[in-house]
């Protein structure tokens, strides 16, 4: 009788750590994701820099001016064109942090889509419009 409590118990013991793992893999398999959304609309932010630089500060009018940034055959770029858009084609070069350059096509399972900004920096609004990452406060506020 004391062997088969001990089995028992020793399943329920083995069956939470395997939830527990596999609960880790899959959080860790979505923070790697968003990592990579947030890199993908960084990258394509800074080519759109270089870009205006080039051009007398004016922004590409569609993501596939970038080929001369990136090259005709990357695949990044190739991939970039497909889950991003510009929000503001032919835009000039502006110093309003709220000017949005670029965004995800389409949001992501929970309703969240990340933003690239005109001034560099990447959030994520949900999907009630509210940054899902914190933002950055100044030292002393």
């Amino acid at each position: 009788m004391k062997r088969k409590g001990l089995a028992v118990s020793l399943v329920v013991v083995v069956a939470l750590a395997s939830a527990a793992v596999i609960y880790w893999c899959a959080a860790s398999r979505e923070r790697h994701e968003l990592q990579r959304r947030r890199h993908q609309v960084t990258d394509v932010e800074l080519a759109c820099m270089f870009y205006a630089d080039k051009h007398g500060g004016q922004f590409p009018r569609d993501l596939h001016d970038l080929s001369e940034v990136y090259g005709d055959g990357s695949g990044f770029l190739a991939r970039a064109v497909v889950e991003l858009e510009l929000v503001a084609p032919g835009a000039h070069r502006t110093n309003d942090p709220d000017a949005v350059l670029i965004r995800e096509r389409t949001a992501d399972a929970k309703g969240c889509r990340m933003f690239g900004h005109v001034d560099g920096h990447v959030n994520m609004l949900g999907g009630d419009g509210r940054p899902v990452f914190p933002q950055p406060t100044e030292p002393g506020m």
